[in-house]
């Protein structure tokens, strides 16, 4: 049965992050627990026993000489100072050893969730709930949890103490200011300050994009002579965000003076009501200022439990993120006591496929023996990687069978599986990283001869030796990243001078005029640095057959009506959840691979159509499709292409509407 999704509320959430604890990390919580209770016990009973030697003073019958209350009162003090210190150190102890064992929980899911369910899922949220999401958590668990007992156990010792001592009324007037203090004020001014700090945010975001626009475009502000109108317009807007900081900060100071004035109230009831029982005979003056001590002390966990909501609302959005990452399932589940393989022969037979209730491939049948080439050909979009991605397990099939040396897929270990088998595809993501490092993902022993063979293999030989540190050179050299430059493009340019890099054509284009005296040049690298010294020791300008090459070359770009999107991800994370760059990389994508119909009447329509369609829910989910921009243009002042983002949603998004609707 598919779980349920509603949204958990704060107590629920809380109550599940505090089951990731575990029998260990809950002995060291409670620990510190008790630890700050009794430290800010302690602290108060330097003033309780001051307010014990009164009372002995005032003819109260306390059997403690005075020595000994003064001891207590010295006692206490030091203890506050250690045991305070013991609780802050379990405190973030748990913080901290959790958030790491939370990390490794989460990359474990993620290995589990591979690639079946990750292939479309957004990896700047990923990044995002790996880092700021359980960084979030350090605050629960080190400055919430921690606090929120405290305060429960000093008001209930604080309500005993203070009924034995002196008077039940007393306590229960106590109990009345406890909750009104730490409970129904910060709900109500939580409340009133989510809706304020939300139009805030908002506004300042809104305000931040404005103001760089304004600074990016500065040079056409002066030409225009519209630099007064801007400033006047920046001016305008400044005023609104002071307004709404005043508001956020009326706001902040209000909920600090209700509390401030329900403390005060708080201890006016207290003693006013001991006076009334002094009065009537029911309470001496010694016990009542004990009574009123130990309330007038017991306000500072309560006080701090208050502090609390304003922070309580990002911190269970981010747990809960996390939480849903950990209780999802993988769409396969790994074999772990399966069958180990030793790959003789593969048999195919009369697989299918569906993804989203759309049929990907019906009926396929296929053999490959050991040392046997086989080769899949097919139009795109019609399930060739599909199939590959079945062969390993990353899907589940609808029907048929697939069986390795007659063993069934399913029954077969995983990790013998992909030690036998695997895919390489015609995009590789590159890690940050050596040349070498990359190349041993595959194979972590692997030798600098094998690894040499292996670059022999891929015609890559020659290119890495010409790098000044070979395969210890940073894998993310290898040619800078222009804008998108299509594979048969940078073939067209490796074709005319295999020893340049792409980027380096660039640069010879760049300073070739006689005019210009400086190229700036976005590094990265040392060979970054290197290529570019190459290029210009000495530069050799474009001559005019070279030039006449990259006008041929650009016009054949130009065939190719790409989006300049260099997926540099700077327009990410959207404020409605867009993934904005996998939108534009798979347009691109089918631009550069002939599958953007243009009408009904293109001889591939169909064919172009459903692999359209079908990439493009494979690629992002629906959710986050650009039908859902709302054209915000926050992204359009973080791109450094200068693309007009929404623009480029939206006429994607009409595009893919006609697919569908068939009225292209």
């Amino acid at each position: 049965m598919k779980k349920e999704l509603s949204r958990r509320s704060g107590a629920r959430i809380g109550a599940e992050l505090m089951k990731l604890l575990g029998g260990r990390l809950s002995a060291v919580m409670l620990l510190a627990v008790l630890n700050g209770s009794l430290g800010f016990l302690c602290a108060m009973g330097v003033p309780f026993f001051g307010a014990i030697g009164i009372a002995k003073a005032l003819g109260e019958s306390i059997p403690l000489p005075y020595g000994a209350i003064a001891a207590l009162c010295i006692g206490c003090g030091v203890l506050r100072g250690g045991l305070r210190y013991l609780e802050q150190y379990g405190n973030h102890y748990i913080a901290f050893r959790l958030l790491a064992v939370l990390r490794d929980k989460i990359f474990t899911k993620l290995r589990a969730l591979c690639p079946a369910k990750l292939e479309s899922r957004q990896k700047g949220s990923l990044l995002t709930m790996i880092t700021a999401d359980i960084e979030t958590l350090e605050v629960f668990y080190a400055h919430t949890v921690s606090p929120v007992c405290i305060a429960v156990l000093v008001s209930l010792a604080v309500m005993v103490v203070t009924g034995l001592a002196a008077s039940w009324y007393l306590s229960l007037i106590a109990a009345a200011a406890y909750l009104c203090i730490g409970v129904l004020l910060p709900r109500f001014f939580s409340r009133r300050m989510a809706e304020t700090g939300m139009r805030y945010r908002r506004e300042l975001g809104d305000f931040g994009a404005y103001f760089l626009d304004s600074i990016k475009g500065i040079r056409e502000l002066v030409l225009y002579n519209a630099g007064e109108a801007r400033a006047a317009e920046v001016d305008r807007r400044s005023d609104a965000m002071l307004g709404r900081t005043k508001a956020l900060k009326r706001e902040t100071a209000l909920s600090a003076a209700a509390t401030e004035a329900a403390v005060s109230l708080s201890v006016l009831a207290v003693l006013a009501v001991g006076i009334l029982l002094v009065h009537g005979g029911s309470l001496s003056v010694g016990r009542m200022v004990l009574g009123v001590t130990a309330v007038f002390g017991s306000f500072g966990p309560v006080i701090a439990v208050s502090a609390l909501p304003a922070n309580l609302n990002q911190t269970f959005a981010s747990g809960e993120r996390i939480l849903r990452l950990l209780e999802e399932q993988p769409e396969v589940e790994a074999v772990e006591n399966g069958t180990e393989l030793a790959y003789e022969g593969l048999e195919v037979h009369d697989l299918s496929f569906a993804y989203g209730g759309e049929a990907v491939l019906k009926g396929v049948s296929m053999t490959a023996r050991k040392n046997e080439i086989v080769g899949i050909v097919g139009e795109s979009g019609c399930g060739k990687s599909t199939l590959l991605k079945l062969l390993l397990r990353f899907w589940e099939r609808s029907g048929g069978q697939i069986r390795y040396n007659g063993t069934d897929i399913d029954e077969i270990n995983t990790e013998s599986l992909y030690r036998n088998v695997t895919m390489v595809s015609q995009s590789t993501y590159l890690f940050d990283a050596t040349i070498a490092e990359n190349l041993r993902v595959a194979k972590p022993d692997a030798t600098d001869e094998e690894l040499m063979a292996a670059l022999r293999m891929a015609s890559a030989e020659e290119l890495v030796q010409a790098l000044s540190e070979g395969v210890s050179s940073p894998a993310g050299l290898l040619g800078g990243r222009l804008s998108n430059v299509p594979d048969h493009i940078v073939a067209r340019l490796k074709q005319r001078e295999p020893e340049r890099s792409v980027a380096s054509w660039a640069f010879r284009y760049a300073g070739s005029p006689q005019d210009v005296l400086t190229v700036l040049s976005g590094m990265t690298y040392m060979e970054h640095l290197q290529d570019n010294i190459r290029t210009y020791s000495p530069l050799v300008p474009l001559s005019d057959e070279e030039k006449d090459f990259l006008e041929e070359t650009a016009q054949l770009m130009l065939k190719y009506p790409t989006v300049p999107c260099n997926d540099c991800k700077y327009c990410m994370p959207c404020p409605y959840g867009i993934d904005i760059p996998a939108i534009l990389l798979h347009y691109n994508k089918c631009v550069n691979e002939g599958n953007l119909p243009k009408s009904q009447q293109d001889e591939n329509y169909k064919e172009a159509r459903r692999a359209y369609l079908v990439g493009y829910d494979r690629s992002v989910p629906k959710l986050r499709q650009a039908s859902h921009c709302i054209g915000c243009g926050q992204c359009n002042s973080h791109c450094p292409q200068s693309i007009d983002i929404p623009k480029e949603l939206h006429r994607i998004d009409q595009f893919v509407e006609q697919l569908k609707q068939g009225t292209l």
